[in-house]
């Protein structure tokens, strides 16, 4: 009996990458709850001032520097989570191959401009 329960589920437990995706999720999560609550008490008290300030206070080296590192737990966050979604709910195994590459083609562009654009803007006057 246990022999053909063993047949049955060969090939369908753990591939033993699922706990790598829950903590990066995780730690993406704790470190994007710090990055929140640093941009909501200096956002209010830029975005009274004007664009202009904003755009100073962007353009200094440790402040682009930190909101990279929040753009980046932001998209690997949404890419975690992606990932989670389309593995747990896509049906065909070639569905969801297209999916997975399709998201990550798709944040590393996305993510990839958002960069370009800050490195812009400090480096370009």
């Amino acid at each position: 009996m246990i022999d053909d329960v063993n047949a049955r589920v060969h090939g369908l437990g753990s591939s033993r990458r699922g706990s790598r995706s829950w903590l990066g999720q995780r730690l993406s999560a704790v470190a994007l709850i710090a990055f929140v609550f640093w941009l909501l008490t200096v956002f209010p008290l830029i975005l009274d001032r004007g664009r202009a300030t904003a755009l100073l206070w962007l353009e200094r080296p440790w402040t682009a520097f930190f909101f990279a590192l929040f753009l980046a737990a932001l998209f690997y966050h949404l890419l975690c989570g992606l990932e989670s979604v389309v593995k747990d709910y896509a049906p065909a195994l070639a569905s969801r191959f297209v999916l997975l590459w399709a998201f990550r083609l798709g944040l590393a562009f996305v993510f990839a401009i958002d960069v370009f654009e800050l490195l812009r803007l400090l480096f370009v006057r």
